[in-house]
């Protein structure tokens, strides 16, 4: 694995980055009963995807479960 000392060095990152706390300090964790908690769920689940998309993470992990077969599991 090689890590690049500069990936954090891009404004565009920086700026996620910070979007991303901003939305997540915001999130109400005490008020599940907030009509706004999916909207910002998915807020934050965006954000987090174009964090990890800037950083070059991918979203995958070993024994994660196939597209294709989740959608046949909720067939």
């Amino acid at each position: 694995m090689q890590i690049d000392p500069d990936a954090f060095s891009s404004t565009r990152v920086r700026k996620n980055i910070a979007q991303l706390k901003t939305l997540v300090d915001g999130f109400p964790f005490m008020e599940p009963e907030n009509e706004n908690v999916q909207e910002m769920m998915q807020n934050i689940r965006l954000k987090f995807s174009v964090v990890c998309s800037n950083l070059q993470v991918k979203l995958e992990y070993e024994g994660q479960p196939s597209t294709l077969s989740k959608d046949a599991e909720d067939m």
